[in-house]
């Protein structure tokens, strides 16, 4: 018989099952994911974190595993808990990644967006790239700088719109994109987690 190891992403304790998380960390991963946002945006919006001063370190870990190797199980679960989590309002057309600033589409919000369209089975539509005015790293902004973010839309989408991205800090790349869409439909955000 072969066993095999998998390493928790957050701690790197080992385990036999293949989920992204050993019992400890999970643990703390469900008890974080019912936490609400305090903020209110333009648009409803659902997250399994609401990144905080008490959470910082582990909704960062999360955060920065799924950027930095792709953990395909960590999408998944991701995925999972926000149809769980998430009170999809109206039905969706499309599932609408954040694109990347590289405009690749192997990055983390494209693989994420497109595991969330695969659960929901609910057609992916990259519908969105940066104006080459905004091709500046979104972490070294100001929130006021972040509200000058700009998409080019590259297809039209008739119907509601949900709308997906890693991580939702003042909501004004949702905003943008919202704009550059010019959905005068539904548009829902889903993001991983919600900076307070």
């Amino acid at each position: 018989m072969s066993l095999s190891i998998y390493s928790c992403i957050i701690c790197g304790a080992s385990r036999e099952r293949k989920i992204p998380f050993c019992t400890h960390c999970l643990k703390v991963a469900t008890k974080e994911m019912g936490r609400i946002p305090q903020h209110s945006y333009p648009f409803p919006l659902t997250t399994l974190f609401s990144w905080n001063q008490s959470n910082h370190r582990f909704v960062q870990k999360l955060t920065y595993q799924m950027k930095g190797n792709g953990v395909h199980s960590l999408w998944k679960w991701f995925a999972l808990g926000l149809v769980q989590k998430g009170d999809v309002q109206v039905l969706p057309t499309a599932v609408v990644p954040c694109p990347s600033r590289e405009g690749a589409y192997w990055d983390h919000s494209s693989l994420f967006a497109k595991e969330v369209s695969r659960v929901l089975g609910i057609p992916l539509v990259r519908a969105l790239r940066f104006s080459d005015a905004s091709k500046l790293k979104q972490k070294s902004l100001s929130l006021k700088e972040r509200k000058v973010l700009k998409f080019k839309a590259l297809k039209e989408i008739e119907g509601p719109i949900l709308f997906v991205d890693d991580v939702v800090t003042s909501g004004s790349t949702a905003v943008a994109a919202r704009e550059a869409l010019k959905s005068s439909y539904f548009f829902e955000v889903w993001a991983i987690s919600c900076r307070e």
